[in-house]
């Protein structure tokens, strides 16, 4: 490449911040039956952006339903499943991660109008088939677990936390905290319940960043902090993989100019 085309790359690069998502696992929680299940409805698995990805991504329809075929249990862990990534619905974040969790009870509101809209069947792409469902955490703290993913790796995790909330009918403040393997923590909290149909951070959201550590484990603690109750509509989860810091990238852009000012003077000379 020559130096004027590394330079106008270097300088690009600058632009576009310092970290960069590899592989990308989407967790939703619902239901595969309508038994047991409080709306009595199933949930509609989604396919989609939603935080962050792209159009067609696959989601984890992880079963929150004590008496459904998949994993759930309310109140009690759950039995691994391996995950699979969202760019092709292949094994992913080293081929054999796994999720288990704890909750008071699964709910699924898909019978009636969420702030997102009403789940689909005949739309994958409907955001409300992902934001009708949810766990829920009536009293204290539950934990959602991620397992077997790579070592000593950063990791991005967005805990997606709304409920139905149609009309704002519950304030749900909802404090997390996320313990990588290595001991690493990240900690984070919103307020849920409100009517807006657009993702926004620490509204509906949260992002914490951690450390597999040599475990290759995640734990995410989700905390009712009000008197109401603490949902978790899904889970994000990404490896971070390092860029240069901008810093870092305009020294070498510097670099780079003076050789190319140094070879244009031989040039001319």
């Amino acid at each position: 490449m020559k130096i004027k085309q590394m330079v106008q790359t270097m300088a690009i690069a600058g632009t576009l911040g310092v970290a960069a998502h590899a592989e990308l696992i989407n967790v939703q929680f619902g239901c595969t039956l309508t038994s047991g299940c409080l709306g009595g409805v199933q949930t509609h698995q989604y396919a989609g952006a939603a935080v962050v990805g792209s159009t067609g991504d696959y989601w984890n329809l992880v079963d929150g339903n004590t008496s459904g075929p998949g994993l759930g249990a309310n109140g009690a862990a759950a039995p691994g499943e391996t995950l699979l990534n969202s760019a092709s619905g292949a094994a992913g974040l080293a081929g054999n991660a796994k999720v288990t969790w704890t909750a008071d009870n699964m709910y699924n509101s898909t019978a009636t109008n969420s702030a997102f809209g009403i789940a689909s069947y005949a739309n994958q792409a409907n955001l409300a088939n992902l934001m009708d469902s949810y766990l829920t955490n009536e009293n204290g703290s539950r934990t959602v677990s991620f397992s077997a993913l790579k070592t000593n790796t950063q990791y991005q995790l967005i805990a997606i936390a709304q409920g139905n909330g149609p009309i704002g009918d519950h304030v749900r403040v909802v404090g997390f905290s996320a313990v990588g393997g290595s001991g690493s923590t990240a900690n984070a909290s919103l307020v849920a319940g409100t009517t807006t149909n657009t993702f926004i951070q620490n509204n509906n959201y949260s992002i914490l960043n951690v450390n597999s550590g040599s475990t290759g484990n995640i734990v995410l603690t989700w905390t009712k902090t009000t008197a109401d109750e603490a949902d978790l509509n899904g889970i994000q989860l990404s490896e971070v993989t390092a860029t240069p810091e901008p810093s870092s990238i305009w020294l070498g852009i510097g670099g780079m100019a003076t050789m190319l000012g140094l070879q244009r003077r031989r040039r001319n000379a």
